[in-house]
């Protein structure tokens, strides 16, 4: 067996991996007028009305969701399609217009996962993305989606 950095052979068989290098960062957010919580409250949508961003982060929890499923990660490979006999969701990233600003939800706690530098990184792209004009979605929910979906 030899390696290179293309990949392993083994004789004339060859496989390949994928590195992941992250780059060394903390989360960083400049000043932003990003209004992020873990509940959808009254400050919240007072920042949407006014045209605002919302980074709601609930925790994937029964008690600050109860009407969901639980959240778990799972690869493409591992998944609820190839296993329906199991259940759960992996609580990524909606984004959407609500009220008169825009807001992206995600329950995947990665600000609790800080100990991890693809969590580190995940998360400074996130308020990296919350930040600039890319942000931009076009799929309007109402508030009252929300109220009903995060305690």
């Amino acid at each position: 067996m030899t390696y290179d950095l293309s990949g392993v052979w083994i004789g004339e068989i060859k496989n390949s991996y994928p590195i992941w290098v992250y780059p060394k960062v903390q989360p960083y957010r400049k000043e932003s007028n990003v209004y992020e919580t873990e509940h959808f409250d009254e400050h919240a949508k007072q920042v949407l009305e006014q045209g605002g961003t919302v980074y709601l982060t609930p925790p994937s929890t029964e008690e600050a969701l109860p009407d969901s499923i639980q959240a778990q990660f799972t690869t493409d490979f591992w998944s609820v399609g190839t296993f329906p006999g199991q259940e759960g969701a992996m609580g990524q990233l909606l984004e959407c217009r609500c009220l008169n600003g825009k807001l992206l939800f995600s329950s995947m706690g990665i600000q609790n996962l800080q100990q991890y530098p693809e969590c580190r990184a995940l998360l400074h792209a996130i308020y990296y993305y919350l930040d600039s004009e890319e942000f931009a979605p076009n799929q309007q929910i109402a508030p009252e989606v929300f109220e009903g979906l995060v305690r």
